[in-house]
């Protein structure tokens, strides 16, 4: 599976660090994902700030044999994630049969519109790393805007707590105590988890690599061993004692069912 991410993850321009990101973030959906392990349908409420374009979710809907709604309103984020969708579909990563890819230049206020005038047939809307470019104060409305829906949500923030954000990945943080006091406003009557999450060796927005990778490329067994060693590592950290996940921790991982 690592593999798979470690290829996605090249289409994007990324690398080990954006890999493991989503091999732990798959792990955490599994572990809550109820009846639902394999959806049909999936929307994404925005597209990540930085580090990636969701190479990730295409490779879910690839094995789910799932259709893709993106929803987005910044076009130089669409843009880009067209672009990486065409490499995948071209190198055979992600294949187009029996399922769809929709992307929509619409603002999250519309979500409840645009699942409206759909076949109703969504059961996963994923929020990835959007939630800390939301003004403070529509933070809960953009959270209930998908509540709302009724589906299960699967949302990552970075987490506040890491000191590595503010001086290496540049990603505003989000307080864990702050999402939660959000979650139960807005969120009383549904089920949630949450956890700190993505604990690798590397600190954040380290785009360090073995060496430069490219897509397609021939893995070498140093990259295979590394590889190997992240897969291992991402069962090791869900042993850690929250105390220590506090600080080290990339993301905040948070799904509503």
């Amino acid at each position: 599976m690592f593999q798979d991410y470690l290829q996605a993850a090249l289409f994007e321009g990324e690398g080990f660090g954006s890999a493991y990101e989503y091999l732990v973030v798959e792990r955490f959906r599994r572990a809550f994902s109820g009846h639902i392990l394999r959806p049909r349908h999936i929307v994404v409420d925005g597209l990540p700030e930085r580090y990636g374009i969701a190479a990730d979710i295409l490779l879910l809907a690839d094995w789910c044999d799932a259709s893709v709604t993106i929803l987005d309103w910044d076009t130089s984020r669409i843009k880009t994630f067209k672009e990486v969708y065409a490499k995948m579909c071209d190198h055979g990563v992600f294949s187009t049969a029996h399922k769809t890819v929709d992307v929509h230049n619409l603002h999250w206020s519309r979500l409840d519109s645009m699942l409206s005038e759909s076949t109703n047939d969504v059961d996963l809307i994923y929020s990835k790393e959007v939630f800390q470019t939301i003004p403070a104060e529509e933070r809960a409305g953009y959270l209930e805007s998908m509540v709302r829906t009724e589906k299960q949500v699967l949302l990552t923030v970075p987490n506040g707590d890491n000191p590595d954000h503010p001086t290496t990945s540049g990603l505003l943080g989000v307080d864990r105590n702050d999402l939660s006091r959000t979650v139960k406003a807005v969120a009383a009557s549904r089920k949630y988890s949450m956890r700190w999450i993505d604990c690798p060796p590397a600190s954040s927005g380290n785009r360090s690599r073995y060496r430069p990778l490219k897509p397609g490329s021939k893995v070498s067994i140093a990259e295979r061993a590394i590889s190997s060693a992240l897969q291992l590592w991402a069962t090791l950290e869900e042993l850690v004692p929250d105390a220590l996940k506090r600080r080290k921790a990339h993301i905040i991982a948070l799904t509503i069912y």
